[in-house]
């Protein structure tokens, strides 16, 4: 139920298996599909907000329609996403001769999932913002969990990747507070898709936080 006082924002879906992504990232897109290059041409146009979003399971297999547009009309595989996910403006670098698309997209906010109001030529969806539960306001646990994350970022790095241990040692990485760091984090470490998914859903940034631990954590005990 969506209370009166309660902002709905209406989507462009872009649903990618294994692709997690989070507010404060720029993602970069290659766009081959029809129906897809019409869906960031519409978003271009129209300033509407690009979501893209983790998928659950293959919703029906990909068989062709008859009908005039067949490149736009086409039944193609259908995914069923996560009703989290990030969106954002997108922006075109350039448009190949057969028409592919390269894009990137500034993702900006994290979104659930009301209602899915267009399913042809692509998925527009109505959403409302996914805010976490705290205040604004740190708290000092929150603060002493975030330097624990961040020094074992730097460990880490420091042993596999000297270029990212420098890229954690900017200035930027020694001022974000805990909600953005546990976003950020995850534009330089990689986890498995239903992990990160898991920790884009979460409302609390100590559980984002502690998460993000844990999965460092069990990463190096995996390791050789």
């Amino acid at each position: 139920m969506i209370s009166e006082n309660q902002t709905t924002v209406k989507v462009a879906l872009f649903p990618i298996p294994q692709m997690v992504s989070f507010p404060g990232s720029q993602v970069p897109l290659h766009v081959f599909e029809p129906r897809y290059r019409a869906m960031v041409k519409h978003c271009i146009e129209t300033s509407m907000m690009l979501a893209i979003a983790h998928t659950k399971k293959v919703k029906s297999p990909a068989k062709i329609t008859p009908r005039k547009n067949k490149k736009l009309n086409q039944n193609l595989t259908t995914y069923e996403p996560y009703p989290i996910f990030s969106a954002g403006n997108c922006e075109l670098l350039n448009t190949l001769e057969d028409g592919r698309m390269h894009i990137t997209v500034n993702l900006q906010t994290r979104l659930q999932l009301l209602k899915i109001e267009q399913q042809v030529p692509f998925q527009i969806a109505s959403c409302k913002e996914l805010t976490d539960q705290e205040d604004m306001a740190s708290s000092a646990s929150d603060v002493e969990k975030m330097r624990e994350v961040y020094s074992l970022l730097l460990a880490i790095s420091e042993s596999q990747s000297p270029q990212l241990h420098e890229i954690l040692q900017q200035p930027e990485w020694k001022t974000l507070l805990p909600a953005k760091f546990s976003f950020k984090v995850f534009e330089y470490f990689k986890f498995e898709a239903d992990f990160m998914q898991y920790v884009l859903e979460q409302t609390s940034v100590s559980d984002r936080l502690e998460l993000i631990w844990q999965g460092l954590t069990q990463g190096l005990r995996g390791s050789p």
